[in-house]
């Protein structure tokens, strides 16, 4: 009997280790992903809030929108649109003050193309916690997710922020 306890616990520790994600594929992943967002063409705005206009991809819905400033609701995780459309896309604003409040980020990647200037950052707040912030120029999202939902977190984030259009 003692044998087969032992076996059901081991396999199920197994099955949870196999389920997870190390952080350092979870730091590739996101790079990668957010990375090929940035470089490929935004998709084509399916929204509009009152100074701009943006695609938000299925499952996402408004929750509040004040000036430039949008709260959206994906099942259980919410998350923040910023829009500062005094700020060209090149602008590292959003940027460096996310670099004042994450001391430490496991995530620190910065994309440049000809005018744009975009970036993810990953800061681990518990134990499969984090928060998550991509942006280009003045606009910017942020969120918190558990570290298994990162990288199609960012990637989602990031094509939303590069459809914004104001």
């Amino acid at each position: 009997m003692k044998k087969i306890l032992a076996g059901v616990i081991f396999a199920s520790l197994f099955s949870l280790l196999a389920c997870s994600i190390n952080e350092e594929e979870m730091q590739t992943a996101t790079i990668d992903q957010t990375k090929k967002t940035f470089t490929s063409k935004p998709a084509a705005a399916n929204e509009e809030s009152d100074s701009f206009k943006y695609h938000l991809p299925e499952g996402y819905k408004v929750e509040s929108a004040k000036n430039n400033n949008l709260i959206f609701k994906r099942d259980d995780e919410q998350f923040i649109l910023f829009v500062n459309d005094k700020e060209k896309e090149d602008s590292t604003i959003f940027y460096d003050s996310l670099l004042e409040q994450y001391k430490d980020p496991i995530v620190h990647e910065t994309f440049e193309d000809k005018d744009r200037f975009g970036y993810v950052l990953v800061d681990k707040l518990e134990d499969d916690e984090y928060e998550v912030s991509a942006g280009i120029g003045g606009v910017k999202m942020t969120t918190q997710t558990d570290g298994r939902n990162v990288a199609d977190t960012a990637e989602q984030m990031m094509g939303i922020v590069s459809s914004v259009n104001y």
